[in-house]
């Protein structure tokens, strides 16, 4: 086999490879083709958690969100649940931040959570503002839907 052609294939395979291991890599950490559908966070005033340490969980996950790293968001709002099961704004924000991860299935079932957690405390704002997100994930996870904005 001759030198030249051989060392071509090397390079040509090693370029599809880093090309191929980079898109995973960017896609696994939430930067590649993020479908942003919710943009901002759901933020009660006050927060409605006597616990403080969910509070400052939760208040993690709000700026991880803001600032587009989903993952961090999500595991904040989850320990913020671990530290109260009852925080509905907690499985809202989850929900929201799972959804621009173009995790739909899951999305819906925190979204689902949230409800629950808003019904029990009678909070009707809380559960219109969830319908409005089913709703839009609805419309948003159907062929050729544009992203809201």
């Amino acid at each position: 086999m001759e030198p030249l052609p051989f060392t071509l294939w090397i390079l040509v395979i090693g370029f599809i490879f880093a090309f191929g291991v980079g898109s995973m890599v960017r896609a696994y950490r939430g930067t590649g083709s993020l479908k942003l559908i919710f943009v901002d966070v759901i933020q009660p005033t006050p927060t409605p958690t006597l616990n403080e340490e969910a509070a400052l969980e939760f208040e993690k996950g709000c700026t991880a969100f803001q600032e587009k790293q989903y993952r961090q968001a999500i595991a904040h709002f989850q320990q913020a649940l671990r530290l109260d099961p009852t925080f509905a704004e907690a499985f809202h924000n989850c929900g929201r931040a799972t959804a621009n991860l173009n995790q739909v299935t899951e999305a819906i079932g925190e979204l689902l959570k949230a409800s629950d957690r808003y019904l029990e405390q009678d909070n009707q704002t809380g559960l219109d503002r969830v319908r409005q997100d089913l709703e839009t994930l609805k419309t948003q996870s159907q062929p050729g839907a544009n992203p809201a904005g």
